[in-house]
């Protein structure tokens, strides 16, 4: 069994310190000699993110400037999820309220436009850089996971602490955050970048929920953003 990190979508997906400030190139290009693996493809492959099939999993953030709430939906063990941001920001007395929305499946991301019905792409690569490391990994690959990528993005374990009642490691990333991590799904994430803090903190976790198709495929009538 090949556990690849929930944390995946924390680092490289949505990411704080902020909702609504992820630098997204539009229609990433990748290789031509490979294509995007879906969820389904990664799942007969044996790979998993999260160490749960499925489930719902509702967050509250509180920093600085901003203050709000983010639920992921997500089934193929966290190879496909739906994640729903909602925020007030406050700078210098000024609020704002942001949302965002976020469609994975395998490796490909979608942050979707609600108002303007279109969405921007881009291809996560770590599942395919995993792949061509495979021979040389395969008899190590289901001890290493979810540490061997944590370290590979210059994470430090340091230590173990409970949240939610939950038996968490503690990662230190050399890029900014840290992250309690269980089963593959981090349940705390704290953050200063230029002294602004940021903390998402889970609140309900609600595992083998069966997750409706409507709350994670992009929409239908979604189309491609202009390129900026």
């Amino acid at each position: 069994m090949r556990i690849l990190i929930g944390i995946l979508v924390f680092v490289v997906a949505a990411s704080p310190p902020a909702i609504g400030q992820m630098r997204l190139e539009s229609s990433v290009s990748t290789s031509s000699a490979t294509s995007s693996l879906s969820s389904a493809e990664l799942v007969k492959m044996g790979y998993r993110r999260f160490e749960v099939e499925q489930g719902i999993i509702t967050y509250t953030l509180s920093g600085s400037l901003q203050r709000g709430s983010r639920i992921i939906y997500f089934d193929r063990w966290g190879l496909r999820q739906a994640i729903y941001d909602k925020a007030i920001t406050n700078v210098f007395g000024l609020k704002k309220k942001v949302t965002s929305i976020q469609f994975l499946d395998g490796e490909q991301q979608y942050v979707y436009n609600k108002r303007r019905k279109t969405y921007r792409s881009t291809r996560q690569a770590v599942f395919a850089q995993l792949l061509t490391e495979k021979e040389e990994t395969e008899n190590t690959q289901a001890q290493k996971g979810v540490e061997a990528f944590l370290i590979g993005m210059g994470g430090t374990k340091m230590g173990k602490e409970t949240v939610m009642g939950k038996p968490c490691e503690i990662w230190k990333m050399t890029l900014g955050g840290t992250h309690y991590v269980w089963k593959g799904m981090s349940l705390r994430t704290s953050s200063s970048l230029f002294g602004i803090e940021t903390e998402w903190q889970v609140s309900k976790i609600e595992l083998n929920e069966k997750v409706p198709d409507r709350k994670l495929l992009l929409p239908k009538k979604a189309k491609p953003a202009s390129p900026r």
